[in-house]
């Protein structure tokens, strides 16, 4: 026997002819094909337009749970007994300073609607025409470059879509919460806070914003439990009113029964979706733990088959 070292090369000389050429591979593998499809688009993808109908058009509105659709019904309610004068009614002078505080209300609502009309325009759904138009698309931060705006995506929470702010439409909004703040002062009715026409302001225009934000949230914006939260007050005040109400006498009555109802059945309609939420948010938990046990049982029971 030698230890004669062969060379590969001729070896593969020595094979047969047919082996010699392999088969190639098509231009074009059918494995492309048969590649199955990617996970779901992102909401990064979603914020851009390149994910939703034809035209990069944005996605479908977000599905609200109970208790996000009861503070958008409450805000509602509330905003509706808060226009009227329903807090303590004394002091009222023969000039008729009490209606002020109704045209600061009409002003704050209006401050309501602007911001509300740039949520609209954000989402595109309807996209405002001329000076609004203007106003809403003249974005007063200027947005991040570069390594900023990639730190900006990364902290940005993936069940949100961050809107811009402020805007022109923002800061008009701003300057007319601020011009009916004297109009609400010159309310001639004192309490024990203060102005009673200032607090009434403030009741109604804390629901036309609680409103406005649970329509951002639709639209894939954030969502703080602070405006649900600050409905308890409301509740109390309502209660209060109706208590009024009693001791009151001709129009005041009527102001205090029906404007401290809404107010009251609106805050405890918002206090109960906290209620709401914390239930859900229980419902979730539990069904992700029992998702996670299943599993867990089901990779004890491959292991044993396994052994």
């Amino acid at each position: 026997m030698t230890n004669e070292k062969r060379d590969p090369a001729a070896e593969l000389h020595e094979l047969p002819e047919e082996l010699h050429e392999l088969p190639s591979m098509p231009a074009q593998a059918s494995v492309v094909e048969e590649t199955p499809a990617g996970p779901p688009a992102s909401l990064t993808e979603i914020e851009s337009g390149a994910v939703g109908s034809s035209g990069g058009e944005r996605p479908p509105l977000r599905v609200l749970d109970k208790a996000p659709r009861h503070v958008a019904l409450a805000a509602k309610i509330v905003v509706a007994g808060a226009l009227l004068p329903f807090m303590k009614p004394t002091s009222v002078g023969a000039d008729g300073n009490v209606w002020m505080s109704f045209a600061a209300k009409v002003v704050m609502l209006g401050a309501a609607w602007l911001w509300l009309q740039q949520v609209h325009h954000n989402w595109g759904r309807p996209k405002l025409t001329g000076f609004l138009a203007g106003l809403a698309d003249l974005t007063l931060r200027p947005k991040p470059s570069g390594d900023a705006a990639k730190k900006s995506r990364r902290a940005q929470k993936t069940t949100s879509i961050e809107h811009p702010f402020p805007t022109g439409l923002h800061l008009v909004s701003l300057l007319l919460i601020v011009g009916s703040i004297p109009l609400s002062i010159s309310d001639p009715r004192q309490g024990l806070l203060g102005p009673v026409g200032l607090a009434e302001l403030g009741v109604l225009g804390w629901a036309a914003f609680s409103y406005v934000h649970v329509v951002n949230y639709e639209r894939w914006g954030s969502f703080n439990p602070l405006f649900p939260l600050m409905f308890l007050g409301m509740l109390f005040a309502g209660v209060a009113s109706v208590v009024a109400a009693l001791s009151a006498s001709g129009i005041w009555m009527l102001f205090h029964g029906i404007g401290g109802a809404a107010v009251g059945a609106g805050g405890g309609l918002a206090a109960y979706s906290i209620v709401e939420a914390m239930m859900q948010a229980k419902k979730e938990g539990d069904a992700k733990k029992t998702v996670e046990l299943e599993k867990r049982k089901a990779a004890r029971e491959s292991r044993k088959k396994g052994v």
